[in-house]
């Protein structure tokens, strides 16, 4: 009997490491795939850096952001980007504390591209998806 509730005891206090599918649920799993084909999917559709830059312009105006021009009068709660000649994009939320006693908060990704050197390709790292899919997920 003794030696029973030393088993329960150890099976209860010992750490058992399990992996990311073991301890998600099937919705989690689901949502974890379904994330994952969106990621291959901009990946595909962004390769360089003028189409990272249009595709992510066409996933933030799903969320509601327009496009800012230097100089445009901005209003609390705008939802805006700029577009830097088709290469980069900054997209931003203008909100309603004091800048200088709050300060702003800024999240910043880049976009990698395939850089052309004589007659082939050199590929770099890409990391196109973060920019689009931060920006969205800091709403």
């Amino acid at each position: 009997m003794e030696k029973k509730n030393a088993q329960e005891l150890l099976d209860k206090l010992s750490y058992k490491k399990k992996n990311v599918f073991e301890a998600s649920s099937a919705e989690e799993i689901k949502a974890m795939y379904d994330y994952a084909k969106g990621y291959m999917q901009y990946l595909d559709d962004a390769k360089t850096e003028r189409e990272a830059t249009k595709v992510s312009i066409e996933m933030i105006e799903k969320h509601g952001f327009t496009e800012y021009k230097l100089g445009d009068k901005l209003s609390v709660g705008d939802k805006k980007y700029y577009n830097n000649n088709g290469k980069s994009l900054v997209a931003f939320t203008v909100g309603e504390e004091n800048l200088e006693e709050n300060g702003i908060r800024i999240l910043a990704s880049h976009i990698d591209s395939p850089e052309s050197t004589s007659s082939r390709f050199l590929f770099t790292r890409m990391r196109a998806w973060a920019s689009s899919r931060l920006i969205i997920m800091a709403e």
